[in-house]
């Protein structure tokens, strides 16, 4: 059974032990967990294997998990566009902080919001709406995605997922608070580089 709440909880509790800053970088993140990030073509390097066995015949393109003994390591595919493979890093991780033991597709889902959770917290989501609006501008899919650093569709889906799903969390203000002054900073400069008709 798919837990959203859980899911937050825990990209929550990540964030709050971070520096503060948008748009979040997962690979640089600080964390419990001893995990190493890296691409699958220097993983295949490295190794001295294929891509085609390490992507099982391009089965698996987006990226996964090798977990050693005392250590994981998150691969992705450096083909992809930066914001898709930061997306994929946090998917993995939520993989890892979930503990998933299955690729079933509830596991799936959960990562996917979790991954969400981490790079577009519905707080800071919020936040920004206020900030847009004091500016007379919407909050559409444009102005995420350059907001947040993720992808047109990452930032499609979440504009979705928050009319259908929006609750508020006892860590709400605790992150706004946290990340307030990057959030600030990273809204006045779009507003100087975008005029809000373009957004």
């Amino acid at each position: 059974m798919i837990d959203f709440n859980k899911c937050t909880d825990k990209a929550y509790e990540i964030l709050l032990e971070q520096k503060g800053e948008i748009p979040v970088d997962v690979a640089s993140l600080l964390l419990n967990e001893p995990i190493i990030f890296d691409t699958l073509q220097n993983y295949a390097k490295l190794t001295h294997t294929t891509m085609e066995h390490l992507t099982i015949n391009h089965k698996i393109e987006n990226g996964y998990i090798i977990k050693q003994q005392n250590f994981y390591i998150i691969l992705n595919n450096d083909e992809h566009t930066e914001q898709r493979c930061n997306f994929t890093r946090g998917h993995e991780l939520g993989h890892i902080v979930l503990n998933h033991t299955t690729d079933s597709s509830d596991a799936e889902v959960e990562a996917n919001f979790f991954s969400a959770q981490l790079l577009m917290p519905n707080p800071l989501v919020k936040y920004l709406a206020f900030k847009s609006y004091k500016q007379h501008m919407d909050v559409s899919h444009i102005l995420l995605r350059e907001f947040f650093g993720v992808s047109d569709l990452a930032a499609r889906k979440k504009i979705r997922t928050l009319n259908k799903y929006y609750s508020e969390h006892r860590w709400d203000c605790d992150l706004i608070i946290k990340y307030k002054e990057s959030l600030d900073f990273r809204f006045e400069s779009l507003i100087s580089l975008y005029h809000p008709s373009s957004l």
